[in-house]
């Protein structure tokens, strides 16, 4: 880890299987990340243990390669792009975005950390590998022309039937520069705006910490009721075994849906919807969908109006196995039911509800909007 004080350190920490390094710095309790058998790099000197805020990290890397930043898909589209850190340092990798999405839009989306595959410091070109980047640490990102020796191939089979999801249209600031041969430019002078903040979380004042809200401000009966059965809630149990806080009381309505009890734990915890997808992955044993880039084949296995019903979106299918993504993984009955429909093995994977709504919305317009999620 490279911190943003110019410090340099080595390290052990524990993720869980397939979860990357981007996405494990991005969701930890509090921010902090436990690190054992440290040493730091300017006069080696050894740690057995210590916990570091990770918003004073630069950027990470596996030492030896062994946990990857980032997840590349079949069908995303290799995009080069420099970097500038508020150090002064330039960097240059690549990014797997949907086809046709627009930079702004992936990093809007990625969370905290950034995660750069084929890294390498600019000018020495010295390789870096892949590394995870704390976005508050970056200043500017630009396109850059792909190098002769990394261009990206099509996959085999490639034809009009692929069609991508674009995640949203927010940019993530209105410094945002479009040139004329459409490469962007953001300028973000200091830390990037929260990406997390919602209309839907606003508090009474923004000064006051929820917990202090709760408090002072009692809950209505509905409220209370919708409290109770989130902590029943399978989702409000696996919060509580992860020791995370439960879920914010005043976002509860009396009968919470998925929706409603994952929103009011990300509030609580305060963590992006993309950071509870990771924790529950892992929980669960299951992989994080890559809704970035839906193949459009696999949409065309689940009817409209089974999708909508089941909140479930195909994402891809590949030797006979349709994967499908979830926010609610431990539905009993929802492998079943896609099975019998699709005639197919299914896999299950997990996404964040409000992406499923859209991703539907996108992919089956004329069902109409609105997706049933118990």
């Amino acid at each position: 880890m490279v911190l943003r004080d110019g410090a340099v350190l080595d390290g052990r920490i524990f993720l869980s299987d397939g979860q990357t390094l981007a996405l494990f710095l991005g969701s930890r309790k509090g921010g902090w990340v436990n690190i054992v058998d440290v040493v730091w790099a300017a006069d080696g000197e050894g740690a057995p243990h210590l916990v570091l805020q990770v918003d004073h990290v630069a950027l990470a890397a596996s030492t030896d390669g062994d946990i990857p930043a980032v997840v590349g898909s079949a069908i995303a589209a290799q995009r080069w792009v420099q970097l500038g850190l508020e150090n002064g340092a330039r960097l240059q990798g690549c990014l797997f975005l949907a086809e046709r999405q627009r930079l702004s839009d992936y990093l809007h989306a990625v969370g905290k950390f950034l995660p750069v595959s084929q890294t390498t410091r600019v000018p020495e070109q010295s390789p870096l590998g892949e590394v995870a980047i704390n976005c508050a640490a970056i200043k500017l990102v630009r396109d850059i022309a792909v190098p002769a020796h990394s261009e990206a191939h099509a996959p085999d089979g490639t034809d009009p039937a692929y069609a991508m999801f674009l995640i949203n249209d927010t940019p993530v600031t209105r410094e945002a520069i479009r040139t004329d041969d459409t490469s962007l430019t953001l300028l973000t002078p200091g830390r990037l705006p929260d990406r997390r903040a919602s209309e839907q979380r606003r508090r009474i004042s923004q000064a006051m910490p929820a917990a202090l809200e709760a408090e002072l401000v009692p809950l209505t009966r509905e409220q209370e009721l919708g409290v109770q059965r989130a902590a029943r809630h399978w989702l409000g149990q696996l919060a509580t075994r992860r020791g995370l806080a439960p879920a914010v009381g005043r976002l509860l309505p009396a009968d919470p849906s998925i929706g409603d009890v994952w929103l009011a734990v990300c509030s609580a915890n305060d963590m992006a919807e993309e950071e509870l997808a990771a924790i529950i992955a892992a929980d669960c044993k299951l992989a994080v969908a890559a809704y970035q880039a839906v193949d459009a084949r696999a949409v065309a296995q689940i009817p409209g109006k089974i999708a909508r019903r089941l909140g479930a979106l195909p994402v891809s299918v590949a030797g006979g196995t349709l994967h499908v993504a979830t926010a609610d993984p431990l539905d009993p009955s929802l492998e079943q039911q896609l099975r019998f429909v699709t005639k197919m093995r299914v896999e299950i994977e997990v996404a964040p509800p409000s992406v499923i709504e859209h991703a539907l919305d996108w992919w089956y317009p004329e069902v109409g909007a609105g997706v049933a999620s118990g």
